[in-house]
């Protein structure tokens, strides 16, 4: 697992069985959901050994909109993907009656509605 430090945007993947998102940085903080290896997020926050526990703590939020800290050496740099689970690039086809299109979102604010779609019926 990586150890480097990841900034503030950086898209993550979690790289443990199970890892514990927590209330603050903190091994004693309260733990507010454990993730899954595999689940996907980004980082929205920065607190590197600074709880004198000698782990550096990032905030993340994932895609299932999960917000909270995670110790750094359970997290890794997403590499080629979008946060989606796609490669980007990617042909995908979606089935729904209406999907919304937003920009990629900016930290921490979030992305305006660009545009919304609906299917056309044959």
């Amino acid at each position: 697992m990586s150890a480097a430090i990841k900034s503030i945007g950086t898209r993550i993947v979690v790289a443990t069985d199970r890892l514990n998102l927590r209330r603050n940085p903190g091994t004693s903080s309260t733990v507010i959901k454990v993730l899954i290896e595999g689940t996907e997020g980004e980082v929205t926050g920065l607190l590197a050994n600074s709880t004198g526990d000698g782990i550096g703590w990032y905030r993340i939020e994932t895609n299932a909109e999960n917000r909270g800290w995670v110790a750094g050496q359970y997290i890794e740099t997403a590499s080629g993907t979008n946060g989606s689970g796609f490669a980007i690039g990617s042909v995908v086809e979606v089935d729904t009656d209406n999907l919304n299109l937003r920009p990629p979102r900016q930290v921490p604010a979030p992305s305006p509605l660009l545009s919304k779609m609906a299917i056309a019926q044959s």
